[in-house]
């Protein structure tokens, strides 16, 4: 599964838990002492995606950044690590 791929996958599973959790808070029982503290995983879980996304867009960032400043030894298309002297990039096969 590639970064973006799984960037997808995170955003979209953390955007059904942020849904549910707008949908719930209309729900009587949310305001039991039990329906606390299920919210309160609830909210975990939501800072725990946006952690996790946001861990996936900054190393994204920081590769596009550092391909950038090394033409040479990234590749423009995936911003991954190229060898000197590589025809082809080792991760997407565009040539170099």
């Amino acid at each position: 599964m590639g970064l973006e791929s799984l960037s997808r996958a995170v955003s979209v599973v953390w955007l059904a838990i942020l849904v549910l959790r707008l949908v719930l808070t209309a729900v009587p029982y949310m305001s039991t002492p039990e329906g606390k503290t299920f919210m309160t995983v609830v909210n975990v879980v939501l800072i725990g995606g946006l952690v996790l996304i946001g861990a996936i867009l900054g190393r994204r960032l920081f590769r596009y950044a550092a391909a950038k400043a090394d033409k040479e030894g990234h590749c423009q298309q995936c911003y991954a690590k190229v060898d000197p002297g590589a025809q082809f990039c080792p991760v997407c096969g565009k040539k170099i």
